[in-house]
């Protein structure tokens, strides 16, 4: 059983995309573009023409009348053949013909919006996009922003390239915040070594105590100056990379899982990817720092002298 029909759902399809844009349309409008979504093409109607002259008034058939006397043999099939050729210059004179007019010109698709009421002229004949057309824009720009912004990167399952392709593509980064509840020190190393990323926003619990010390132990252990700071939050999710330009992409399951399991990189939208670098930038200010540990030199130049109390 069919619940919605093709009219029904063009004519929803289309309402709603004005409603996306915060517009209404009035029935005008919606029966405007339903009975016309596309230019008009161009309208002919066919006209006979009759000949230009008839045999009686040239004498043409008495003429026609001689050459079979003489040429009596092969004059029949050389008429026939004459007066059926297209090009025959005797036909236009001799019989009626149809032709095909134009009665009205095809529209052009400045035409067909202005019809549809998704333009208008202002007083000077200059144009303005109405209500309705600028709903209509910026839900094209908005599906186009989310086809153009949108780049996935598939990582197979148990292919020894999927964790080498997603640390290369993140070594293309100047810097980052990466957020993986999940991280492991495994990771942190290969991340550390391969990529320029300096902030890793990490799970916390008692879960994940074993993979806090081993992580905290191999950055103190480096002999670079790579800087790099670490943060535990108990409110992650999902597994986030941030780039400073505010380029967000997310993987589908935590780094440690890559190669095993079937997951994606997936770019997200600017509409998407603006409140949600928010919400992770809001997350690291709030979290517990891992790592650089402060010194207990550090600890005591911050407690306030004796003599200060």
């Amino acid at each position: 059983m069919e619940i919605v029909t093709e009219f029904q759902h063009r004519l929803l399809a289309f309402i709603h995309s004005c409603n996306r844009s915060n517009y209404s349309p009035t029935d005008e409008e919606v029966i405007a573009w339903f009975d016309s979504p596309l230019p008009r093409e161009a309208e002919y109607t066919t006209e006979t023409i009759p000949p230009v002259v008839g045999p009686q008034i040239t004498g043409i058939d008495s003429l026609q009348k001689f050459m079979r006397d003489t040429y009596r043999a092969n004059f029949d099939s050389l008429m026939e053949r004459i007066m059926s050729n297209t090009d025959s210059p005797f036909k236009g004179f001799t019989q009626p013909r149809t032709v095909r007019k134009e009665s009205r010109p095809a529209e052009n698709p400045l035409q067909h919006m202005l019809r549809i009421g998704w333009l208008n002229r202002v007083s000077d004949g200059r144009l303005k996009v109405t209500d309705i057309g600028r709903a209509m824009l910026q839900t094209a720009e908005s599906e186009a922003t989310l086809i153009e912004d949108l780049t996935v990167m598939y990582l197979g399952a148990d292919d020894p390239l999927s964790y080498p392709l997603l640390v290369g593509t993140l070594a293309v980064a100047e810097a980052g915040l990466l957020v993986d509840p999940y991280l492991k020190v495994e990771q942190v190393a290969a991340l550390h070594q391969h990529t320029r990323i300096d902030r890793l926003l990490i799970g916390i619990g008692k879960r994940h105590r074993r993979d806090h010390a081993a992580i905290s132990t191999y950055l103190q252990g480096r002999t670079d100056d790579v800087p790099v700071e670490v943060r535990m939050s108990d409110q992650l999710h999902d597994r986030v990379f941030i780039e400073p330009g505010g380029s967000l992409s997310m993987l589908g399951t935590s780094i440690n899982g890559v190669g095993r399991k079937a997951t994606v990189l997936m770019s997200v939208p600017d509409a998407a990817a603006q409140p949600l670098t928010a919400h992770y930038e809001s997350l690291w200010e709030e979290a517990e720092i891992l790592f650089p540990v402060k010194s207990e030199v550090e600890d005591s130049a911050e407690e306030p002298a004796a003599d200060e109390l």
